[in-house]
């Protein structure tokens, strides 16, 4: 559904007029309730359901391996400066580099306390031109680091801006086409001149029905993306 669609909507669910329930607040409501959708599916693995239409950039100074940022970005890219000359980082996780052989398990939750972790310690240990990134819901870590001489290294870290609707020009959510209807149903559950307990439960009983769904198909996404990593685990090796 579009902009003016999911505002008719609304409108239906209700049975609501701009009086009542005015096109601002049904604004206002559906863009918080597509912030959240967006923040879980982005926590979940899904960043594209959050892609805006710009990229920002953060500026960093890492005198240490790790670097705080807001929480859950949807990095488009990271770069490292030393002495003047920028590079693209890779982007890994601490699955493919938490143990020096595929069949040698993890026991500490990649906490670098155990024999797997050994070679991902050694990794951040060693000093050299940064390669790679790992991506953390509270920040990245940036590896290997320079000498100390080199510090602190300049880091840049392109991000797409969450996607926010355009209510004058007309838009569409990024999400799966049975999700607007999402929006739709949170706004009108938070008129407050429902009246009908029928029409409540009908309301709830249809969000809590399509939430699930929301989430089973982040889930499909999730478990197929680890299938993939899983495949790829025995080529991508640091060097």
């Amino acid at each position: 559904m579009n902009t003016a669609q999911l505002l008719t909507d609304v409108r239906y669910l209700t049975r609501s007029n701009d009086k009542d329930y005015t096109d601002a607040e049904i604004e206002n409501n559906i863009d918080q309730e597509y912030a959240y959708l967006q923040q879980i599916a982005i926590e979940e693995g899904k960043p594209v359901y959050g892609s805006g239409s710009g990229i920002s950039v953060i500026d960093l100074a890492m005198a240490t391996t790790f670097a705080s940022t807001p929480p859950n970005l949807n990095i488009n890219r990271v770069e490292a400066e030393v002495d003047g000359c920028w590079r693209v980082l890779k982007c890994t996780d601490t699955t493919l580099y938490g143990g020096p052989f595929p069949d040698v398990s993890c026991y500490c939750g990649y906490q670098n306390s155990c024999t797997a972790c050994k070679s991902l310690t050694n990794i951040l240990g060693h000093e050299a031109f940064p390669l790679w990134y790992i991506q953390t819901n509270n920040g990245i870590e940036v590896f290997p680091l320079p000498e100390a001489a080199s510090l602190p290294l300049n880091v840049k870290i392109y991000h797409e801006d969450a996607h926010t609707l355009d209510w004058v020009g007309g838009d569409t959510p990024i999400l799966p086409a049975f999700a607007h209807r999402l929006l739709s149903l949170k706004a009108a559950l938070l008129y407050r001149d429902i009246e009908e307990a029928n029409d409540l439960q009908f309301l709830n009983s249809e969000y809590s029905r399509l939430l699930a769904k929301f989430a089973d198909s982040l889930n499909d996404y999730k478990n197929k993306a680890s299938k993939i990593s899983k495949m790829h685990f025995k080529t991508k090796r640091y060097k």
